[in-house]
This record gives structure tokens, sequence and C-alpha cells, in this order.
């Protein structure tokens, strides 16, 4: 969940900033391959069930949303 929210967010100011769209999609593919790495790897280590980590990444894209809402007002 914090992953989701974290990364994302980092994406979205980051992406904000700057002019290039093809920079944009860049900075979105990386953070979406960390946040699957992150989700993946605590399955493979056993912390926790996929479902956790599908619930997880609901739950952190709910909050990027509120979030992103917020900081546009």
């Amino acid at each position: 969940m914090v992953t989701m929210t974290l990364y994302s967010t980092i994406a979205f100011l980051l992406a904000k900033k700057v002019d290039n769209d093809r920079k944009k999609k860049l900075i979105h593919i990386i953070s979406f391959v960390m946040i699957c790495l992150m989700g993946i790897s605590r399955i493979y280590l056993g912390v926790h069930w996929p479902t956790d980590v599908i619930g997880g990444y609901l739950i952190g894209y709910i909050f990027y949303c509120i979030s992103i809402k917020l900081i546009k007002e």
C-alpha cells in the first residue's frame, strides 16, 4: 500500500515538472516496475499472500487518487 502510494505520487510530481511526453512515460513506467517488483518480492519472500498484495495495491491506488485530488486543489 505504501509502495503504491509513494511511487505513484513521486511519479506524478516528477512528471508534472517535465515537458517531454517521452520522459513522462518513462517516469511512469519506472514507477510501475518498482511497484510490481516490490509486490512480487513480498510474495516471493513469503511475507504476504498474493491477495494481500493486490489489496494493498487497490487501497494504495485509492489513497493516491485522493492525494492527487488534494494536491490539484
